[in-house]
């Protein structure tokens, strides 16, 4: 690997430590959570990174000074008598308050529309969960099992292009998480970005023109960003998705144009 390709290997994987930064330090929302924990699930060398992140974190709040906690009687109680008290599952599935066995809702289409807010404020509360039996699917790793809490073919999957579907998984404040599956050879509808997309492989793989990513890596793209991910020729692929916003297709007489205009 020369210098260059080092160097842009760099600049690639930067938006993921960031991720992972905030994972480590429990900024993210609830989906976002679940796709870093699974992404770390795939790619166990990561693991060491967020480690010192987390111990840089803990020295950090020891030079904090200690804040008196008002009301303690009383939230001790709300503590205790909230639903999620004493539940033995992990802390980014009970933030999504509670709905991960609410009842099924199709699919979303392309663009994001259903969304119930477009904020990216790290709050998962009024996330609204597709659940149900949890299946025994080997491709998902344990975080997103829990989180999707049924099996692959039993959600609703609906077709978002030819040879491209999705099922919609979480709404809410953050925006919206999906699974979309991409037929070997297959692309979807070239997009740009109203806010932050990331995508983490679990089957097959993909190109969009700026990276190639397999199983376990993250795909992160923002505004700047227009894309259209083409599923490897050799496998379908399979991609776990949080979208801060609904994305924008972008159709070939908009690329026409940008190229004539120079953008």
């Amino acid at each position: 690997m020369n210098v260059q390709e080092r160097i842009e290997l760099g600049q690639k994987d930067r938006p993921v430590d960031e991720l992972l930064a905030a994972y480590a330090a429990g900024s993210l929302n609830a989906p976002l959570m679940v796709l870093m924990a699974a992404h770390l699930e795939l790619k166990p060398a990561r693991k060491a990174y967020v480690a010192a992140l987390e111990a840089a974190y803990g020295i950090l709040l020891e030079d904090i000074e200690p804040v008196p906690l008002t009301n303690r009687d009383r939230r001790l109680v709300e503590i205790f008598a909230s639903d999620d008290a004493g539940r033995s599952e992990a802390p980014v599935a009970r933030s999504l308050n509670g709905h991960r066995n609410g009842a099924a809702k199709n699919g979303q289409s392309y663009n994001g529309q259903g969304h119930n807010g477009q904020g990216h404020n790290g709050q998962g509360a009024n996330a609204h969960i597709r659940g149900g039996h949890l299946g025994n699917d080997d491709l998902l790793p344990t975080a997103l099992q829990r989180l999707i809490g049924r099996a692959l073919d039993d959600l609703a999957w609906r077709p978002a292009a030819s040879g491209v579907k999705q099922a919609s998984i979480a709404d809410g404040s953050f925006g919206e998480a999906m699974l979309m599956r991409i037929r070997a050879g297959k692309r979807t509808p070239a997009h740009a970005h109203q806010g932050q997309e990331v995508m983490l492989v679990l089957q097959g793989g993909f190109s969009d023109g700026y990276g190639q990513y397999r199983r376990g890596d993250v795909c992160v793209a923002d505004e700047t960003i227009e894309h259209q991910p083409i599923a490897d020729p050799d496998e379908d692929c399979l991609v776990y998705v949080v979208r801060s916003a609904p994305v924008k297709v972008v159709s070939a007489m908009d690329r026409v144009i940008q190229l004539f205009l120079g953008r």
